[in-house]
């Protein structure tokens, strides 16, 4: 389930139904409060889907609202084209940029057991998401994408930028000079 990541150990999905609820809620009380301006952005790639099936009617319902959602490839548009990957050099960039106590370059090596598996059994082959390592001895186990070794705090930093470029310019359009004088 959620793009084929859910055998991985420590990778739990609840059911779509129940975060599609949360989000729909969540943004509709959001707007209750007066919010002009939401920002949904989604750490996972198969969430997109469900952002494009509950936030349109939000949208529709509140078209005061600037509403703006997606990952960090698609939220800012054709403007920004930034590339995804799972857990590669992308993903790890951004990871050594936002939280880099949390990111131990290191760890890509060989010799990781069967332990890293539920159980200690690899999913069967037809489960398998296509071109994602599923070898736990690679050194890019779980990765699908560049090399998470050749990843940097500085590439991340880039990334992120140039998002948070696009979002703020978004906002400050739809709030006028309001956005101006409140450093959005």
């Amino acid at each position: 389930g959620g793009g084929g990541h859910g055998d991985f150990m420590w990778t739990f999905y609840q059911e779509e139904s129940a975060y599609a609820a949360i989000l729909e809620q969540t943004t509709r009380k959001l707007i209750a409060f007066g919010f002009r301006a939401l920002v949904v952005l989604a750490g996972h790639y198969p969430w997109q889907k469900t952002l494009e099936q509950c936030l349109p009617d939000v949208q529709v319902d509140h078209p005061e609202v600037l509403l703006q959602w997606g990952t960090e490839v698609t939220i800012g548009g054709a403007a920004v084209r930034l590339r995804g990957d799972h857990a590669a050099r992308e993903e790890t960039s951004y990871g050594l940029c936002l939280f880099p106590e949390r990111v131990d370059l290191a760890a890509l090596k060989s010799g990781r057991g069967t332990d890293v598996w539920p159980g200690g059994q690899v999913p069967p082959e037809d489960q398998r998401h296509p071109g994602l390592s599923f070898d736990p001895n690679d050194p890019l186990f779980a990765q699908l994408g560049e090399d998470a070794r050749t990843a940097s705090a500085e590439r991340g930093e880039a990334g992120v930028a140039r998002v948070v470029a696009a979002l703020v310019r978004n906002i400050r359009n739809h709030l006028g000079e309001q956005g101006e004088e409140t450093g959005v």
